[in-house]
């Protein structure tokens, strides 16, 4: 006797059914709830900036790798920062710039701040303590400082160079990093006048007398 054959196929409960597709719905209903939810979100305030993710050696090409962009408040913005990373690429800072500065246009060597700088003159960036700057930009000052070549243990302060521009300052952020990072003073100066300023800022002894 031939065997029957019979079908393998399963019907799925009605009830069963009505329950999936109302998952289903559930889940699409979701999804649109928290996709209103980011499309209406505020946006953050605050101003982009790019900022050194690592040390920018003097006069060498800046890459996207030592690059970073951090938002931060407005009246935290330096003046003439730069917020674009492409404006920042393949500048060469006229001097070492520490991990962790917002950069500007003056850092970077572009703008219009070297066409403020007459004949003879050289821009050089010094850094500063933290709440020891009390300058601005634009202001004429007279560094002081000691002279490396004094040949003396205890060398007295001399002046080290006049007719000195100020033309950027820029604070570290103050939301991301240690407090550790200094202000970064941007300065025209004579070009016979930056080795010796340097050096004496270097060894800590540098003071400002506003003209």
């Amino acid at each position: 006797m031939a065997p029957s054959l019979t079908s393998s196929r399963r019907l799925i409960p009605r009830r069963k059914l009505v329950t999936a597709q109302h998952l289903l719905l559930l889940l699409a209903a979701l999804s649109i709830v928290v996709f209103a939810v980011f499309a209406l979100r505020p946006p953050i305030e605050g101003t982009a900036v790019v900022v050194s993710k690592s040390d920018l050696a003097a006069n060498e090409p800046v890459v996207r790798s030592q690059l970073r962009v951090l938002t931060l408040p407005g009246e935290a913005v330096p003046l003439g920062t730069v917020g674009d990373v492409a404006a920042a690429l393949d500048q060469r800072p006229p001097q070492f710039v520490p991990a962790g500065t917002v950069l500007t246009q003056s850092l970077l060597g572009i703008g219009d701040t070297t066409a403020r700088i007459p004949p003879g003159y050289a821009t050089t960036v010094l850094p500063l303590d933290q709440g020891s700057v009390f300058m601005v930009a634009g202001d004429v000052v007279e560094v002081w400082g000691t002279a490396v070549d004094c040949g003396a243990d205890s060398c007295p302060i001399a002046r080290l160079a006049d007719d000195v521009t100020v033309l950027n300052i820029s604070e570290p952020p103050s939301n991301s990093f240690s407090g550790e990072n200094p202000t970064l003073v941007t300065l025209s100066l004579k070009a016979s006048d930056v080795g010796p300023v340097l050096q004496s800022a270097a060894s800590g002894s540098i003071h400002f007398v506003l003209r």
